[in-house]
């Protein structure tokens, strides 16, 4: 059976997860406190009956010392006196050492009520800024009309699923073929040219996660009869940029996406993520392999366009030297 089922609505956005998570941590911080608070009665009054046992002791020790000199007048006993004093000492040692941890257990439970307050208060202040930030529902239907002006996204692909076992909701859908620009680079292949080029993305699934926190993640799927090439690593990917099979180097891109789909704008968060996959940054430590993609046009120069000063015997010498 499937960890996930399928749902029509998501009738809690990102926002609101986000909001249910911060009112469960406002809860848990309420408890705690509660038990704080009673655990610090409990502490106070051990902490004072301690003080007694030790100032009643330390009378006894200070006082000890005459009627026990007096008994050893009247019996000849040294060692007895001695003994008692010992005992003594040692009792208003132990007394000593039980109020010292009593205090410190009580400073201890001070520091965390202290810590909890301004946990609870910094939930609240996030609760109050989030009831401002929830968006309305996302419904799949209204949602799969206004992603069919997209020109890439493959009509009633759109999918949305919640997890049986956590409060994680998956948006899928499906991109179609599209074309990446290579802007001027030189020829890795070559070694002897400037080339820029155009190159084929295949067709794939888009799943963005959502955590019962409220934060996002970008997965990149195949779909059945897709492609995949050689990129960073010597791994099999869907495209360029990417650093695992399923995830992708979204760069600058990475946040207005997470962005976009915390506020519940999922049509412009595809619209954002499409504009990631048509573009290809050779320099890049994964967009270098772009040649393995498959090339629909190219151009090739003896010199940069971009550049013109910049010529390939300059460059070869330069990497010589």
């Amino acid at each position: 059976m499937s960890n996930y089922e399928s749902i029509q609505s998501i009738e809690v956005s990102a926002a609101q997860r986000s909001l249910q998570y911060e009112r469960e941590k406002a809860g848990t911080h309420e408890n705690n406190l509660e038990d704080a608070e009673n655990h610090i009665v409990e502490l106070s009054l051990y902490e004072k009956a301690s003080l007694q046992d030790l100032e009643y002791w330390g009378k006894v020790l200070d006082h000890s010392n005459f009627p026990f000199a007096l008994n050893d007048l009247l019996l000849g006993s040294s060692k007895s006196t001695k003994a008692y004093l010992r005992h003594f000492e040692k009792v208003y040692e132990k007394a000593k050492n039980e109020h010292a941890l009593s205090v410190q257990n009580l400073e201890r439970c001070e520091t965390r009520i202290a810590n909890l307050k301004e946990d609870l208060s910094l939930s609240g202040f996030k609760i109050k800024r989030l009831e401002k930030r929830i968006p309305a529902p996302i419904y799949r239907d209204t949602l799969n009309q206004q992603l069919s002006n997209n020109e890439f996204y493959v009509r009633n692909s759109l999918r949305f699923r919640e997890a049986r076992w956590s409060n994680t909701i998956k948006i899928t859908f499906a991109l179609q073929e599209m074309q990446a620009k290579v802007p001027w680079c030189y020829d890795q292949v070559q070694q002897s040219i400037y080339t820029k080029a155009v190159i084929t993305i295949p067709s794939m699934l888009v799943d963005f996660e959502i955590e019962r926190d409220g934060s996002v993640k970008v997965v990149l799927r195949a779909r059945s009869g897709s492609e995949r090439y050689t990129g960073l690593g010597l791994k099999l990917l869907l495209h360029p940029h990417m650093t695992d099979p399923t995830v992708p180097c979204l760069g600058d891109f990475a946040a207005p996406i997470i962005e976009l789909v915390s506020d519940g704008q999922i049509f412009d968060a595809v619209t954002v993520l499409a504009m990631f996959l048509q573009q290809v940054y050779p320099p890049d430590a994964a967009g270098q392999y772009w040649y393995n993609w498959p090339i629909l046009e190219q151009e090739y120069s003896l010199h940069n366009p971009d550049n013109p000063e910049a010529r390939v015997f300059e460059r070869d010498e330069e990497e010589a030297a």
